[in-house]
This record gives structure tokens, C-alpha cells and sequence, in this order.
């Protein structure tokens, strides 16, 4: 029989989540989930705080501006940081640019601040180890979008039942370590063990277009 690892609700209340039909931990206690709808802080998702409003999913900082300039935001219209600080959303912090000009900050801050090696081995690390791209970025110091490209551009991007299934690998590790005893596994399994991920930079290989042996090889 495997050993059940409960781990507590993520909404904060304090109780062990149930168990999925595999066996596994869920992340939130039914109904649980949406509880941070309620808190006017809202919560976090990919770098940007949301909240629940009219029952709809909300980015703070455009009902910040909507309510500072006291009409709906357009479509093309892109609320930014002065600061750079995704979480500052007083009024005088944001400002509106077209779709063209967002685009245009982001690439350029981007350049400003390039990754260190060791950054980026610290990245993959702790996602290897079980975190979410989200408790990554938080923990490097980076945005969403920059590490989530990181990550994808070393190829060890997974699923969030991958994720789950992770910490649910590690809880039942250190629970067994706790305890002294030896858990057992169930025969098969559908989810990859991620655990075994391992940071290597992938060699550049020059390549020449098939359909033009002539061109200059990409480096």
C-alpha cells in the first residue's frame, strides 16, 4: 500500500488537502481554490496579482487605472510599471502604452539585464527540485515570461500534474525518511519522475538548409 502524503490546503487555512483517484495530494481543499477571490489583495498568477470580480478574473492593475481615468481600458491599451514593480499598483506607478510600445519596453529591459550563468543554474535547479515557475521567478528575482523562456529553452518544461506529482515524490521521500520505513509504489505509473532532470547545455551545431546547400551555415 502506498504511503498517503497530505499535504495542507495552499489557500492557507491550515488543512490537509484531500487525495486525488491516483492517490496523490491535491493542491487545495474543494471550493478552496477560489478563496483568495474574497481578499481584496487578490492573488498571483505568472507575476501579475488578479482579483475576483462581478465573478469575473480581473488584473488588478487595469482596474486600478480604469478607476483612475474613470472609463474601460481598450483592448490595445497596455498598463505598465514605472518601476518595473509588478505588485507597486498605486496609480502614479502605471501608466498606458499601445501593444507596439509595450513590446518595444519589454525587449529593451530584457537587454538591460541579462542572465548570469549562475542564474541560470539556479533557475533550473530549484525547478528541477519540484518548484513552480512562478516560486522560480520569485526566488531569482526574475518576471514569469523571462524564466519561463529560460526554462523552455533548456527543454524541462512540465505539466502541472508533473509538478504535482514532483512534491508529492518528495513529501513521501522525507516522510519515509522521517519514519524509518520503506514506502511502496504502485505497479505502474503515467507520471515521468522529473526528479531525475539534470541541468546540461546543449552544444551549437552548425546547420546547412537542405534545399540550399549553399547557404551560410547557422551558428
Amino acid at each position: 500500500m502506498r504511503v498517503a502524503v497530505h499535504n495542507s490546503c495552499a489557500c492557507g487555512c491550515g488543512h490537509p488537502a484531500a487525495l486525488d483517484s491516483r492517490n496523490l495530494p491535491r493542491r487545495y481543499l474543494h471550493g478552496h481554490n477560489r478563496r483568495g477571490f474574497a481578499s481584496p489583495e487578490g492573488w498571483v498568477e505568472q507575476g501579475i496579482q488578479f482579483v475576483w470580480v462581478d465573478g469575473k478574473k480581473r488584473p488588478l492593475h487595469r482596474l486600478v487605472m480604469t478607476e483612475k481615468l474613470g472609463r474601460p481600458l481598450r483592448p490595445d491599451e497596455i498598463v505598465r510599471h514605472r518601476d518595473g514593480d509588478l505588485f507597486n499598483n498605486n496609480p502614479d506607478n502605471l501608466f498606458i502604452v499601445s501593444r507596439e510600445e509595450h513590446f518595444e519596453l519589454s525587449m529593451t529591459s530584457a537587454a538591460k539585464q541579462p542572465w548570469t550563468e549562475e542564474e541560470k543554474d539556479e533557475a533550473v535547479r530549484l525547478y528541477c527540485a519540484g518548484m513552480t515557475i512562478d516560486e522560480v521567478a520569485d526566488a531569482v528575482g526574475r518576471s514569469y515570461s523571462a524564466t519561463r523562456r529560460l526554462l523552455a529553452r533548456w527543454d524541462v518544461l512540465r505539466t502541472p500534474q508533473a509538478t504535482r506529482a514532483l512534491r508529492a515524490e518528495h513529501a513521501a521521500r522525507q516522510s519515509v525518511e522521517e519514519s524509518g520505513s520503506e514506502p511502496q509504489r504502485p505497479a505502474t505509473t503515467s507520471v515521468r519522475p522529473y526528479e531525475v532532470q539534470v541541468y546540461v547545455p546543449r552544444p551549437k551545431v552548425a546547420s546547412v538548409s537542405p534545399l540550399n546547400p549553399k547557404m551560410r551555415p547557422r551558428v
